[in-house]
């Protein structure tokens, strides 16, 4: 096992990035709404504050001691990881030099947060109640008695509940405080402001969002890795025990079984969460940026990867194992960069997908000689694009291939279809009497090479004929673990609206006996994702008016358009509309247009969605077995 630490990890990570690090549904909070209870203790935890147990409990319906709330208060400030010691004196009669909390409980003594009692004692197992955590928390903030007018404890109460210091909290006076109470005490003390005016979470050098500590950039700063797990088991890998782990495989929640070999691994120990990466580029070497005696980026498979590490950048330079014009696997991790790089037989695993491209590519050896090949790009079952040598072989966009490596030699076979007929029940885990492979792979393509990976929910319920399946493949124990599909939901479709229709015939009269000659064009004027275009047909006309329609494209040119079906739309929510009391699922790429004044203007769910305020007409795609979903909205106002 080798750790490869990243070169560039501690780079900023931009709000937008979070989905690489969590699942789905984002954690979210608006004004006068708690924060999700998983959003505060991850972020409690990532912050070292609260750890759990062996296990990685919490336990937050326990009753939290004094000791305790000291150990947390230190871990809540600069004083953590403090090398203050006790010294080998005990702090007070009944906290000994070697107890396990003696280190905090002096430090939050000699800070002034907490206070002994009259006979020398702390009492460190004694519960703490609210007003003793109220006033030791002000205190944190920067609060003496001389700031805080009235007695104690209900003026210390008092400014704690105007602080906002008890959001998520129910307790009164003299009650004692549970771990999960505390829990949101000090979430809510990093969003707080010092006496001085700084948000507290600023003063320990943690950036701030929106008023609230900014979870994606915390998580960043606390992760170790990348690792990439190749010699050793993830149990192994891993400074924790596997209980209570939270485990995201390329954005989605999985489990550490779910981890294969060559995933690029990262980890949470506080958090005790794992992010793996199964994303693996395999392609030709075509060229390094600035050069392959250093390379910070290089050209695999006609797309450009950063060098994240140390390890990749040696292995692509002049002194590594791997050169211009070499077929190579890169290892990606978090943010698309290159942790590792591996020959593709180290794998062993053929790629299976549809034909992108077959072209030329050439690319200068070490000594500047121009070598050109023929090459060919797969769409991988994975979603992965791969670039192989083909020699004489020619392929068709579109066609479905085979590639295993011989020798460090590609070798690329055409695949037939292997139709089969059968319907996914309810929650997508069995298809006809297939059961589906946990990491199953599902691509849906068209014959002109357009692909797209989609998850198996989203064939929940759905009969696919045989034309509909264009491959399939089984693993060991029977399970399907490979599904190439034919354009069955319609996500590969481009939809939009027309603008503006202008439609011409003119006949020419010729002299008899030659035939008048008959001119037919049509100019259509249209928006896709609000940005416009034009398309001209010379040869028939389409008999389309303004308004949504389907796309089809061919060489990367509009060739056809087609009108789209309306619906009178009577609810509409975040995901689903309803229409004749039927009740149909938006895209996840919908287009919402206000049309004003003959014009359309591209705008937000959001701000049309009050049917008392505007019409609505959802347009939803036709002819796709798991299609039929909303794809263009059009609002006029009432």
């Amino acid at each position: 096992m080798k750790k490869i630490l990243s070169i560039i990890l501690v780079a900023v990570m931009l709000v937008t990035s979070i989905p690489s690090l969590t699942a789905t549904p984002v954690y979210a909070s608006t004004a006068n709404t708690l924060p999700s209870e998983q959003l505060v203790s991850d972020t409690i935890r990532a912050l070292g504050i609260m750890t759990g147990d062996t296990k990685g409990n919490l336990n937050l319906n326990r009753l939290l001691s004094r000791d305790e709330f000291a150990q947390m208060m230190v871990n809540a400030s600069l004083y953590k990881d403090s090398d203050d010691v006790s010294g080998g004196t005990s702090v007070f009669k009944d906290v000994k030099f070697d107890y396990w909390a003696a280190e905090a409980i002096k430090i939050a003594v000699n800070a002034g947060w907490f206070t002994g009692y009259l006979d020398g004692t702390f009492k460190p197992a004694k519960y703490i109640t609210l007003e003793e955590a109220a006033t030791a928390l002000l205190k944190l903030l920067g609060y003496t008695n001389a700031d805080i007018v009235g007695t104690y404890p209900s003026a210390q109460l008092s400014k704690f509940y105007s602080l906002g210091l008890d959001e998520g909290i129910n307790l009164k006076q003299g009650q004692k405080v549970s771990r999960e109470d505390a829990m949101y005490m000090f979430y809510n003390l990093m969003n707080t402001k010092t006496k001085e005016g700084r948000y507290y979470a600023e003063t320990l050098g943690h950036p701030m969002l929106s008023g609230e500590i900014d979870y994606a950039l915390l998580v960043q700063s606390v992760i170790e890795g990348p690792y990439v797990l190749d010699d050793v088991s993830i149990e192994k890998l891993l400074p924790f025990t596997k209980d209570n782990v939270s485990v995201y495989k390329n954005g989605s929640e999985n489990t550490l079984e779910g981890i294969s070999p060559y995933d690029v691994i990262y980890y949470s120990k506080d958090m005790r969460t794992v992010w793996a990466y199964s994303k693996k580029i395999t392609g030709l070497y075509a060229s390094a940026t600035p050069s392959t005696n250093a390379p910070n980026a290089v050209l695999i498979a006609g797309s450009t990867y950063q060098v994240g590490t140390n390890e990749a950048a040696y292995k692509l330079s002049n002194k590594g194992s791997f050169g211009l014009g070499d077929t190579v696997t890169l290892l990606v991790g978090m943010n698309d960069e290159i942790v590792d790089v591996i020959s593709p037989e180290v794998l062993n695993v053929p790629t299976f997908g549809v034909v992108t491209a077959f072209e030329p590519y050439s690319y200068k050896d070490s000594a500047g000689k121009l070598i050109a090949q023929n090459s060919i790009k797969v769409a991988s079952t994975d979603g992965s694009i791969r670039q192989f040598v083909t020699g004489a072989s020619k392929f068709s966009t579109g066609n479905i291939v085979s590639v295993t490596f011989t020798n460090s030699e590609s070798v690329v076979k055409l695949i037939g279809s292997t139709y089969l007929v059968g319907k996914f029940n309810v929650d997508a885990t069995m298809y006809g009497n297939y059961k589906l492979a946990k990491d199953i792979e599902i691509l849906d393509t068209t014959f002109a090479g357009e692909y797209k990976t989609i998850y198996p929910q989203r064939l929940n319920d759905i009969m696919l004929f045989s034309n509909d399946v264009r491959y399939y493949s089984l693993d060991s124990e029977g399970a399907i673990n490979r599904l190439i599909l034919n354009n069955v939901t319609g996500d590969l479709n481009s939809y939009g609206v027309v603008t503006n229709v202008d439609e011409t015939t003119t006949v020419i009269d010729n002299v008899d006996p030659i035939p008048d000659t008959v001119v037919v064009s049509g100019i259509y004027k249209y928006l896709v994702n609000g940005i416009p275009g034009v398309f001209t047909k010379n040869s028939d006309l389409l008999g389309i008016g303004n308004g949504p329609v389907v796309l089809t494209y061919k060489d990367g040119q509009v060739s056809d358009m087609s009108t789209l079906y309306g619906l009178s739309l009577s609810a509409v929510t975040a995901t689903t509309v309803t229409a004749n009391n039927i009740i149909y699922g938006i895209s996840d790429s919908v287009q919402v247009y206000q049309y004003i004044g003959g014009d359309y203007f591209l705008v937000n769910l959001e701000t049309i969605s009050n049917l008392n305020e505007f019409n609505l007409v959802g347009y939803k795609d036709g002819g796709h077995r798991a299609g039929n979903l909303i794809r263009v909205i059009i609002a006029t106002r009432r």
